[in-house]
């Protein structure tokens, strides 16, 4: 199939449907093309394949592999050095990520003494 059939909305619907929904299902193509960094967009001939599976350690309550969809994209170096220090601070500093509301902070921040409370803080 050349691409121009593909485009054809007349004589490759169900193709052109299917192309449709895969790019829906992603960002956009440029946020994980290989030409560009995710994070700064620059274009690098050094680039780091990043995934954020790196973050579940964080993650409370825990997530199951069941559900786990990590996205995967690539970095340029700094950006990676950048996040990678940003991870062991979050190690260093015990910082979790409570994916049910989306917010990342340490127990103190949020004026908890256990990581258990969490289940009754509001």
């Amino acid at each position: 199939m050349d691409q121009a059939e593909l485009q054809s909305s007349v004589g490759n619907w169900s193709g052109v449907q299917k192309l449709n929904e895969r790019m829906n299902r992603i960002s956009t193509v440029l946020d994980y093309s290989i030409c560009r960094c995710f994070d700064c967009n620059s274009f690098e001939k050094d680039r780091v394949f990043f995934n954020e599976e790196v973050y579940y350690f964080m993650h409370y309550p825990p997530v199951s592999a069941s559900v786990r969809e990590p996205r995967t994209w690539w970095l340029c170096p700094e950006c990676y050095q950048n996040r990678m220090e940003i991870l062991e601070l979050y190690k260093k500093e015990k910082y979790y990520y409570y994916h049910k509301t989306g917010m990342t902070a340490t127990l103190d921040q949020i004026g908890l003494k256990k990581l258990k409370d969490y289940n009754k803080f509001p």
